[in-house]
């Protein structure tokens, strides 16, 4: 039978932020997803209703009204002028 490992302050603290940093390594790594997700959607909705791109397209027409919104927006819009740039 193994015995019980007492951790001390300082142990504990590492394995906090051990933690903390694979969460947000995670969440980015989903938030990468998400946005390439959302500019291929956009994308492809842009070009199957021959609209031009605004933000104001973007939230009313294309419906994404999350939070990020303003966000989102130009982080697709970074995603499709880079795409753009391949040529």
């Amino acid at each position: 039978m193994s015995e019980a490992v007492l951790l001390s302050d300082e142990e504990l603290k590492i394995i906090q932020k051990h933690r903390e940093a694979q969460a947000k390594k995670h969440r980015r790594y989903e938030n990468r997803i998400k946005a390439l997700e959302i500019a291929l959607e956009y994308d492809i909705w842009l070009r199957d209703h021959g609209r031009r791109s605004s933000f104001s397209t973007f939230v009313n027409e294309f419906g994404y009204e999350e939070e990020d919104s303003s966000f989102m927006y130009g982080v697709v819009e970074e995603v499709l002028e880079a795409v753009d740039q391949w040529g």
